[in-house]
C-alpha cells in the first residue's frame, strides 16, 4: 500500500523550478531597477538643460556665461559646481533649485558646469560648448542605462558621454 506524499524526485524538480523562477524575478529586478534610476538622472539632466535656457532666454543672454569667473568657485578658471553657480545667480535659482543627482554612479564628484570651450572628441568631430561634467563615475552600467533614455545608447558619441571615468551631458554646442 502506497503512502500519501511526494517523492524526492518530485521535490527536486520543485525546488529547481522556484529556484529558477526566484533567479529571473531579481535579474529583472535589478535591471527595473536600474532603468528606473538612469530614467530619474536623465529626467534631472532634461530639467537642468531646460532651466539653463528658460534663464538665458529670460535675461536678455545671447550666449552662455564662461566659467572662468573666480567668484563662482573661488579660483581663476576651472570648472565650478553647478551647486555654486545656483547659488551665485540668484535669477538662476528661478529656474533650477538643484544639481541632478549622481546617486548610483559609484564615487562621483558633484556635477560641474564646464563652459570653458574644452573639446570632447567623437563622432568624427571634435564639439566644444556648454556640459554637465561628473568626474570619478564607476558605475559606467548607469552610465549607459542614462545615455539610452536620452540619446543614442553610444557614449563615445551624442549628448551624452563617458571619456574614462568623466560623463558629460551636453547642454550646448554654441558658447
Amino acid at each position: 500500500m502506497r503512502r500519501g506524499g511526494f517523492t524526492i524526485v518530485e521535490l527536486l524538480i520543485v525546488i529547481v523550478v522556484i529556484a529558477i523562477l526566484a533567479t529571473i524575478t531579481i535579474v529583472a529586478y535589478n535591471g527595473i531597477q536600474l532603468r528606473g534610476q538612469a530614467a530619474a538622472i536623465a529626467s534631472d539632466l532634461r530639467a537642468a538643460d531646460k532651466s539653463f535656457r528658460l534663464y538665458k532666454e529670460a535675461s536678455g543672454m545671447s550666449t552662455w556665461t564662461i566659467d572662468t569667473d573666480a567668484s563662482w568657485n573661488g579660483s581663476t578658471g576651472g570648472n565650478p559646481t553647478l551647486a555654486s553657480i545656483i547659488a551665485y545667480i540668484p535669477a538662476l535659482h528661478d529656474f533650477l533649485q538643484k544639481s541632478p543627482s549622481n546617486a548610483g554612479f559609484g564615487t562621483a564628484s558633484g556635477w560641474l558646469y564646464d563652459n570653458d570651450n574644452d573639446t570632447y572628441s567623437g563622432c568624427a568631430a571634435n564639439t566644444a560648448g556648454v556640459n554637465l561634467v561628473l568626474q570619478n563615475i564607476t558605475n559606467t552600467s548607469l552610465a549607459l542605462a542614462v545615455d539610452q533614455a536620452i540619446d543614442d545608447g553610444n557614449l563615445s558619441c551624442g549628448m551624452v558621454r563617458l571619456s574614462g571615468t568623466s560623463f558629460t551631458y551636453g547642454l550646448d554646442k554654441s558658447p
